[in-house]
């Protein structure tokens, strides 16, 4: 057995070994994979489930993470729907703070039509626009505004409650906008590819309300999301509590919760046996943990050629764990043939690839969705 080998199985009774980023690509195939156990529980009064044997100092986000899916239609029709939300909810003028807004496409998005003003707060932020700060708020932080976002944030924060408390200390009585993925669907679903490391919270809709006595919610992204608004003022003073006591949590045996998991893999296995190469259409999250998952059980990506990306900053990089390349949909469609396999990592561009093979190719695919 390789040492790859022994990083990626080395499950015990503590949890699973999985990769702790899998959104930072390797620059090269001998760059060292960062694995850290997952150990899933379930708080009975809060409907929240954490991985309890996270790690904070594992997770590191540097210039190498790669989690922006604006370069996607479907993506940015998602976010387009977000914003119509935001003219319904807000006022005009209203000032945004953008709390993790990542490459900032969503600030952008804001402050397009001038109907708001918004900035943002990220570390992993590239660009040059004054709009964004490339750091973390702190508790010295006074900043005046309406409207705080958190989007695809809260996921990954240790104590949520405690760090809603911050954000109370740092804007007072403001609005808040909290968009998270949808753990009822991802349980519902069996979509075990969303269980990562770097994610330690994972909230039903019911944990999700439960940060706030007075809120409104619903689901986006065809049920793979979710949203609650709210004000700070109501911040749950019990949910920190609740969540404090160890009386409280219950233990999560991973392949008991998704327990469809072994034969799901072993079904697109007879797919990717009967086809000449496979390939996989996603390089982010979902696409590396399916491999991940795949290798654990098949011991062998001979016939997965690469991952697909439209995301440019991640071509010829490395997949964590799997070691799988990455290369763009243009060279993919230049080395495409008959009988090969595509599997798309994530339901929500499944209509988007499709049309996009369809327009590009004229070879005898077969294309699934995980």
């Amino acid at each position: 057995m390789t040492t790859r080998e022994k990083q990626r199985e080395s499950n015990n009774l503590a949890g699973l070994n999985i990769p702790t980023i899998p959104n930072a690509p390797l620059l090269t195939p001998e760059d060292k994979t960062h694995f850290g156990t997952l150990t899933l529980k379930k708080n009975k009064l809060l409907g929240l489930y954490v991985n309890s044997t996270y790690e904070e100092e594992l997770t590191v986000y540097d210039n190498t993470y790669q989690n922006n899916q604006s370069h996607s239609l479907a993506f940015k029709k998602h976010l387009s729907e977000v914003y119509s939300i935001f003219k319904k909810q807000f006022n005009i003028n209203s000032k945004i703070v953008d709390v993790g807004c990542g490459k900032g496409d969503f600030v952008n998005l804001l402050n397009s039509e001038s109907y708001f003003d918004a900035i943002g707060f990220d570390t992993t932020y590239e660009g040059d626009s004054a709009r964004i700060h490339k750091r973390y708020l702190n508790d010295t932080d006074k900043i005046n505004a309406n409207v705080i976002v958190l989007r695809h944030v809260l996921e990954y924060v240790p104590s949520p409650h405690t760090f809603l408390e911050l954000l109370y200390k740092i804007f007072g009585n403001v609005d808040i906008y909290i968009e998270q993925p949808n753990f009822d669907y991802t349980v519902n679903e069996q979509v075990f590819t969303d269980i990562t490391y770097e994610r330690v919270n994972y909230f039903t809709k019911k944990s999700l309300k439960n940060l706030f006595t007075k809120s409104e919610s619903g689901n986006l992204f065809n049920n793979q999301y979710q949203y609650v608004i709210a004000n700070l003022e109501n911040l749950s003073h019990k949910y920190n509590a609740e969540f404090s006591n160890r009386d409280n949590w219950i233990d999560i045996e991973f392949y008991s919760l998704f327990s469809k998991l072994h034969l799901k893999i072993k079904e697109i296995n007879i797919l990717v046996e009967q086809s000449n190469n496979t390939f996989i259409w996603g390089a982010s999250t979902k696409g590396c943990m399916f491999l991940h998952h795949y290798l654990n059980l098949i011991k062998s990506t001979e016939k997965i050629k690469f991952a697909i990306d439209i995301n440019s900053s991640k071509f010829d990089k490395f997949l964590p764990s799997s070691y799988i390349p990455i290369k763009s949909d243009e060279f993919f469609y230049k080395n495409v043939s008959d009988n090969d396999l595509v599997i798309i990592s994530n339901l929500n561009y499944e209509i988007e690839i499709k049309k996009d093979i369809t327009i590009n190719s004229d070879k005898k695919i077969r294309v699934i969705t995980l």
